[in-house]
């Protein structure tokens, strides 16, 4: 009986705290809390690209993030490609999405939302010293 009377007063005491937050996570990761600064997750990922569909594309992550490692299958949807130019197999190109808003799954492999494509036209791996 003890047991559940201090359960209940931890519910209790847990919910009179969270009660007192007048606080959006949403609104504070999108920007649109102004009370808070906006929570900034951008990530910029640099892929190559295995196949085309309108504007769904697969690709190999050519360098690695705090989300991707080097060599990690991705989808990206995206709206427009910088210049207008086309996109094609083996493009290597770059853009920027938000973890917490632009990622969810497709096939089982991460689906990455995002607004425009950079094509990096002479792109160099970075260089690697080995130890």
């Amino acid at each position: 009986m003890l047991k559940r009377l201090f359960a209940l007063f931890m519910l209790t005491c847990l919910l009179l705290t969270l009660a007192g937050c007048n606080s959006s996570i949403r609104d504070t990761v999108e920007g649109k809390d102004t009370t808070l600064p906006p929570l900034r997750i951008d990530s910029t990922l640099i892929c190559s690209v295995v196949s085309v569909n309108g504007n769904l594309c697969q690709a190999l992550v050519l360098e690695g993030n705090n989300n991707y490692d080097k060599d990690d299958t991705v989808y990206i949807t995206f709206e427009s490609v910088k210049k207008d130019q086309s996109l094609f197999f083996d493009d290597v190109i770059t853009f920027t999405y938000n973890y917490v808003t632009d990622v969810s799954t497709y096939n089982k492999k991460p689906h990455i939302k995002t607004g425009e494509l950079t094509i990096i036209k002479n792109y160099t791996p970075p260089t690697t010293v080995a130890e």
